[in-house]
């Protein structure tokens, strides 16, 4: 039931990058803001009352960021990548249409276990560019 209730909650995804950092926020019913140091020393968050060690560094091909969070009980890698929305083939847009040259943000989070199950969820998400 929370799953379907989180699925149905439309959020915004803001991502800031400099030069050595980057701010990733989520705006809804609840919003946060984490600014991670890229290829830096981990940080901790909180999600729920999980406690997390994030590390975030530069995907190779130059157009996403890998963050790696970390506990006790499981570890949660979140990819998130910029493409072109004709590339993702079957999706529509906010209007039903085909997606075309729209940019869209891919984000895959793989959450393993201490004893190994995994369980994978991927996203897409529009983007605009401001």
């Amino acid at each position: 039931v929370k799953r379907v209730a989180a699925d149905a909650i439309i959020t915004t995804t803001i991502i800031k990058q400099t030069h050595d950092t980057v701010t990733i926020g989520m705006s809804g019913i609840i919003s946060s803001s984490t600014t991670y140091p890229i290829d830096g020393d981990p940080i901790e968050s909180k999600v729920g009352d999980c406690v997390f060690q994030d590390t975030v560094k530069c995907m190779e091909s130059g157009l996403g960021l890998r963050t790696t969070k970390v506990n006790e009980k499981y570890v949660v890698y979140i990819e998130r990548t910029l493409t072109r929305a004709d590339q993702c083939k079957g999706l529509e847009n906010v209007e039903g249409k085909p997606a075309t040259d729209q940019t869209m943000l891919v984000v895959r989070s793989k959450a393993v276990f201490k004893d190994e199950r995994e369980v994978e969820a991927i996203q897409y998400l529009f983007c605009i560019n401001e």
